[in-house]
C-alpha cells in the first residue's frame, strides 16, 4: 500500500534562510530596498518578531521557495493567532 503523502522537510530557521539569502547573493539591504520597506523590517520577518504577508512573499521568492515553507510556523492549521483575511464573495 502506497500512501500519497508530500515529502515533510525540517522547518527553516532565521539561520537557515539568512544563510540562503547569502547564497543567492542578496543582502537583506538589498531585499528591503526591492520590497519596499526597511532593512529592520526584513529582519525582524526573518526573526520571526514582526508578520508581513508582504515581507515573506519577498523572502520567499528571493531564495527560491515558497512561503508557506520558509515560514511554516505562520502558516500552520495550529497557528490560532493567524489572521485570515475573508474577501468579500
Amino acid at each position: 500500500m502506497s500512501q500519497n503523502k508530500t515529502p515533510q522537510t525540517a522547518p527553516l530557521d532565521p539561520y537557515d534562510i539568512q544563510a540562503m539569502l547569502k547564497r543567492k547573493g542578496i543582502t537583506q539591504k538589498e531585499l528591503a530596498r526591492q520590497i519596499g520597506v526597511s532593512e529592520m523590517v526584513v529582519s525582524k520577518a526573518i526573526h520571526f518578531n514582526i508578520v508581513s504577508e508582504r515581507v515573506f512573499q519577498g523572502v520567499a521568492e528571493a531564495i527560491g521557495m515558497d512561503r508557506h515553507h520558509v515560514f511554516a510556523w505562520y502558516y500552520s492549521p495550529n497557528n490560532k493567532k493567524r489572521r485570515v483575511r475573508r474577501r468579500p464573495e
